[in-house]
């Protein structure tokens, strides 16, 4: 998922942080997760062989609302944060 990110992030946002902020601000205004078989994605427990750490870095005012979302739908930071990546990932593939 980090290198479909990388190069999405390069083909289409110029670096991370800017598709990071686009991915989560859309994510939260669109707020998947509400709808009929959403699921969420479970990340692999810190320190699993073959995971590499994805540090999200957004403004103070978006890290905010995302915190505050994902204590409002009693889903862990980065459980949210894995998988609004993924929903991203996935509606690039389907454009």
């Amino acid at each position: 998922m980090r290198e479909s990110a990388k190069q999405l992030s390069a083909e289409k946002h110029g670096n991370l942080r800017t598709m990071c902020e686009t991915l989560l601000v859309q994510f939260l205004a669109e707020k998947p997760y509400k709808g009929r078989g959403f699921a969420w994605l479970q990340p692999a427990p810190k320190g699993t062989p073959g995971w590499v750490a994805y540090n999200v870095v957004v403004s103070d005012d978006l890290s905010a609302r995302v915190k505050a979302e994902s204590v409002k739908i009693e889903v862990s930071l980065t459980t949210l944060l894995y998988t609004a990546l993924d929903w991203w990932i996935e509606l690039d593939r389907k454009s």
